[in-house]
Parts: structure tokens; sequence; C-alpha cells
């Protein structure tokens, strides 16, 4: 099932969805962000019947469970190196229970905050920039070692635009190009768009799984992952200190 969800990314409409999910499922890995997208890319809480039952609540007739896997016991393995095993455990999302859905919350920060936060996360400095091509609102610029971005747009376009050009910047890593980190760029920002309450630029593979075998897909969606978290973690903490100063 896992295999079949990598290889079903190659469509926009499958790779968005995996997106919000793991958007959405920030803690979880790659591997059952895919297989919740592939099962139930509507869920938003899930846990076993157990679980649901301790806090009160039950699976409504009918429903079905799904599964994601859960780490096991710790093996060795012949040459002497350590693994895990991984069990599928099957779990039920809330909208398959008796429990009272919580309204979801997207955060609604002030977007000047938000834009603040984003910028914790640059490794580059960001400079205001009257010289941009008219299409362009924000661009990363190697040579300069800075991020240039168009003066007087909405707070939503400059965190769209920031959101990727900072992406540019923390993968260049001396060797790589713009165009060979596009299609992660472009992942990261919708992520963090999602998580913020920005509407994000739609993401097509661009050709990124090519000649991909599933686990290589995978390893591309943790390297996106992981970075998407990195940042969101950067900017929890600035709005953090920000909300107890303003205390």
């Amino acid at each position: 099932m896992l295999e079949q969800a990598t290889t079903e990314l190659g469509t926009a409409e499958m790779l968005t969805q995996y997106l919000d999910v793991q958007s959405r499922f920030d803690r979880y890995s790659v591997s059952n962000a895919l297989l919740i997208s592939h099962q139930k890319p509507d869920a938003t809480r899930i846990a076993d019947a157990k679980t649901w039952q301790k806090g009160g609540a039950y699976i409504q007739k009918g429903e079905k469970a799904f599964t994601i896997l859960e780490p096991g016991k710790e093996f060795t393995r012949q040459d002497g190196t350590k693994g895990i095993n991984y069990d599928a455990k099957k779990v039920f999302d809330i909208a398959q229970t008796t429990a009272k859905q919580p309204e979801r919350k997207t955060r609604q920060q002030d977007e000047k905050k938000l834009i603040r936060a984003l910028m914790k996360t640059s490794p580059v400095p960001i400079c205001i920039s009257n010289e941009l091509p008219q299409d362009v609102n924000a661009a990363y610029v190697p040579q300069q070692k800075s991020i240039l971005v168009r003066q007087g747009l909405p707070g939503n376009e400059i965190f769209k635009a920031l959101s990727q050009e900072i992406c540019y910047a923390r993968f260049d890593k001396g060797g790589s190009t713009k165009t060979q980190n596009a299609f992660a760029v472009a992942c990261v920002s919708y992520v963090l768009c999602k998580r913020n309450g920005i509407e994000p630029d739609n993401v097509t593979d661009q050709g990124a799984f090519d000649a991909k075998q599933p686990k290589e897909v995978r390893g591309m969606l943790k390297t996106i992952r992981d970075e998407a978290n990195t940042m969101s973690d950067v900017m929890e903490k600035a709005l953090s200190n920000r909300d107890r100063d303003a205390r």
C-alpha cells in the first residue's frame, strides 16, 4: 500500500492531497502521511479504538479502520547493525467516532507578525528592492547572499514569495542551482502557507519523481518534511516570544 501511495504522487491532485495531510500531521513520518493520504485524506485526528474508548468515545457503526505504521522492537541484523520492526496499526479518524469534533483551527495571526517570524528562518539578509522584474515578488540572489523583496505587496503575497526564496537560500549549499531545488522549495512553501492560513500556490511534481524508485521519492519527501518542520519550529518560537513580550 505504501509503494502504491508513493507512485500515485505523480499526479498534481495526489501530490497536493499528500502535502495537505503532511501539513496537518506535522510530526508524522512521510510513510504514515502517505498512508493516511491514500486511505483517509480528510483525517484530522487519529487513534486506535482502545485510545478512543479511554477518552470516552466509541467507533461509529459501520466505520472501517485504516492502517498506519507503528515502531516496534529493535533488532540486530546479521552484520551487527541495529534495525526497528514496524507493526501495522489499525486506527480511526475522529470523524469516525462519537467524539465531538473540535473546530478546526488555522492560525489567524497578523500577517506582519507571520512575516517577521518567517524572516527569522532566513540564513541571509532580506532587503526591500524597487528593481525586481515586474512578475517577480522576491528573489534570492546567490552572488550577494541576500533576498530582495518588492515593496508594497499584500501580506499574503509577501509570505508566499518570501517562504520560497528563504527556502532557496537554505537549500543553497554552494553547488546546487535554483532549478534543482525548485520542487522542494515549492513543497516547503506550500506546507508553510497551509499551516499559517495563507492560500498557497499549486504544486506539481515538475518531473522531480521521474525514474526514481519509491524509496528515493520518500527520501525526497523526508527532506521536504524536515525542512518545513524546522522552519515552522523557528516561527513558533518567534511568535511565542512576541506574544509573551506583548503580555
